[in-house]
């Protein structure tokens, strides 16, 4: 059995290595650029495809064309999601660009998680058989809501994530927070990922055992995740009683909103 194991583990080093006959290989990377090609195109037949329409995106049209012309502040957090959501796809007119920018944001999920393996295992390899990992998941072909605060919010969260990854200085931890903030502002199941951002920008100075730098970026994360949280929620600056309702019951509309909308 320790046998068998201690194989499988020299197999896995070999996967991560950066050279040798295993990398000089290329049947991973064929499979990988077709896997990916075949995604890219198919993601985009659905979000163009009415066939992908579903009832939550009707509700979602129609409060996007009343507060189309309302200011950022008096949009309210519909469906408990973030206003930023709702008054940013308002702008557009149809819901084919909707969708279009919901698929930019979609196909950046695993453009981030590429770039994030790739640089924190320097292998390639790694990185590509992380994005493999994730066409495998039955979310990473999600079709339905595709104008809704989902995809946003992951993106603004990995791209924060990805951030971070690469540099770790103040200014980037302070930019990254903002990002993940706003994932989080627009829905708040994104939260795991702010988690693990905080995560990524202490565990070195955690395992280095210095404690006022932890607790210095864990003031600077928090700060910088709240304000892009109320950048996500102008609204609750105009209406926090009205906010805190739509947030408890989810799909229930403010009192501001239905004298609007009535």
């Amino acid at each position: 059995m320790l046998r068998h194991l201690n194989s499988a583990s020299d197999t896995f080093k070999l996967l991560l290595r950066p050279s040798g006959d295993f990398y000089k290989s290329n049947w991973l990377f064929i499979i990988f650029t077709l896997a990916v090609a075949f995604y890219a195109g198919f993601m985009a037949y659905s979000f163009a495809s009415a066939k992908a329409f579903v009832p939550d995106e009707g509700s979602f049209l129609r409060h996007m064309g009343r507060v189309a012309q309302w200011p950022i502040m008096r949009v309210p957090n519909e469906y408990g999601y973030g206003s930023l959501w709702l008054y940013a796809y308002s702008r557009f007119s149809s819901i084919l660009t909707m969708r279009l920018l919901g698929l930019v944001f979609f196909l950046f999920n695993p453009v981030f998680i590429f770039l994030i393996v790739r640089h924190e295992s320097k292998s390639i390899y790694a990185a590509m058989l992380a994005v493999l990992f994730y066409l495998s998941m039955p979310l990473a072909w999600f079709s339905g809501k595709l104008i809704g605060a989902e995809i946003p919010s992951q993106f603004f969260c990995l791209a924060g994530i990805c951030l971070i990854v690469f540099k770790k200085s103040f200014p980037a931890v302070a930019v990254a927070s903002l990002l993940a903030g706003l994932g989080v502002g627009i829905k708040l199941s994104s939260v795991p990922l702010l988690a693990f951002l905080g995560l990524l920008c202490v565990y070195q100075d955690v395992s280095q055992r210095r404690f006022l730098a932890v607790i210095k970026k864990s003031v600077d994360i928090g700060v910088f995740s709240a304000i892009g949280f109320i950048l996500a929620n102008l609204y609750f600056l105009h209406d926090p009683d009205g906010w805190i309702n739509n947030l408890m019951n989810g799909a229930r509309l403010s009192s501001g909103f239905r004298r609007k909308v009535c």
